[in-house]
């Protein structure tokens, strides 16, 4: 007798599935886009004035570009001379895979004392490497504020006031404090004897104001004498220009 037996086999599927976690979707970065803002500050005085740029990007794929000032932004507001209103920078940004920073360029104004219109340049961002420029050209807008000073008439005070004060004008208000400095000089009133002597006095147009006054202490003495003068000197403003640095004041006797 035959017997059949039946044999049954059972195959097994090895099956490797592979993960794709945070960590590896993290190395996947997205384009770069970047652009440049526009900026304005004024033109300043005595002291030292900066216009700032700012290049932001957007994504967090590595690159480079160049950025330079000086193209001509085109339009009706006159354009700024390199080298007379402004200092000319150039230079090159990059950015590493990820790296979320964004990137400053400051541009030296070089100040002046002519009474002059706001003038503008730009600065050009080009020459991008594994990023894209969304915004290549920021404008730069010199807003002037120089301003003429100058003191009004030439004050005449009595002796018994015991003051004499000296108006200054401004052609325009300053859109911040303006500072102008004075010094006191022998005519024939002599200092400590006629009025106080002061050497170094500083006199704070405030800002928004086209006026202020200083005031210089006179002393009576008593004395029946003749009348009597002394300069005022005004020097170092903190911006514009004086139109008379010396002004006479005097001293009416009225004893």
């Amino acid at each position: 007798m035959t017997r059949l037996v039946a044999v049954s086999a059972t195959l097994v599927l090895a099956m490797t599935t592979i993960s794709v976690g945070p960590a590896a979707a993290d190395d996947i970065c997205s384009p770069r886009s970047i652009g440049v803002s526009d900026a304005t500050q004024f033109e300043g005085g005595f002291f030292p004035a900066e216009i700032t740029f700012t290049v932001t990007s957007v994504g967090c794929a590595g690159g480079t570009v160049q950025f330079a000032t000086g193209a001509d932004p085109g339009g009706a507001m006159p354009m700024a001379e390199p080298g007379l209103d402004y200092t000319p920078v150039f230079g090159e940004f990059s950015w590493l895979p990820g790296e979320t920073t964004n990137h400053t360029v400051v541009v030296d104004i070089v100040s002046d004392y002519g009474i002059e219109p706001d003038e503008v340049f730009t600065l050009e961002l080009f020459n991008p490497i594994g990023l894209v420029i969304v915004d290549p050209i920021g404008l730069g807008t010199i807003r002037n504020d120089d301003v003429t000073i100058t003191p009004l008439g030439k004050p005449h005070c009595l002796e018994s006031y015991l003051s004499c004060r000296l108006s200054v004008l401004v052609s325009e208000p300053a859109p911040v404090d303006l500072t102008i400095h004075f010094a006191t000089q022998n005519g024939t009133a002599t200092a400590e004897s006629d009025y106080t002597g002061i050497s170094n006095g500083e006199l704070t147009i405030p800002a928004g104001a086209s006026t202020a006054e200083l005031s210089i202490p006179i002393r009576d003495d008593r004395e029946v004498e003749g009348d009597e003068y002394f300069y005022v000197h005004l020097y170092a403003p903190s911006n514009g220009k004086i139109t008379q640095d010396q002004v006479a004041m005097g001293i009416v006797d009225d004893d």
